[in-house]
């Protein structure tokens, strides 16, 4: 369909159709547009967010990624009581950690 036929479908000028096609390849187009224009074409538009990567792997990063916050931010403070925390229990701790957090998985995104 040229850009004449779909601005006579939609009832919108071809200078206001170049637009929305040019907003859309910028990503800056408003979702309202692109009804129109699919509607015209006697289409659907969809609309989606796809998760990247599995569900478990998501989960898996961000309660990992929390729980060396929390163990980085104790042993911080325990470092400068002279106090430190090997690194070999560290790691241990984030794993400890990490599956506390996977049970209650909410709060691994506070974090």
């Amino acid at each position: 369909m040229s850009l004449r036929q779909l601005a006579r479908r939609t009832g919108l000028s071809k200078t206001t159709v170049a637009s929305i096609e040019s907003n859309e390849a910028k990503g800056s187009v408003r979702l309202e547009s692109l009804v129109r224009l699919a509607d015209a074409m006697d289409c659907d538009l969809v609309y989606a967010i796809v998760p990247r990567h599995s569900l478990e792997e998501t989960l898996n990063r961000q309660t990992t990624l929390a729980a060396e916050r929390i163990v980085r931010r104790v042993s911080d403070s325990m470092e400068l009581e002279a106090q430190g925390t090997p690194s070999e229990e560290q790691d241990r701790l984030v794993e400890e950690v990490a599956n506390r957090l996977r049970e209650n998985p909410r709060d691994a995104w506070d974090v």
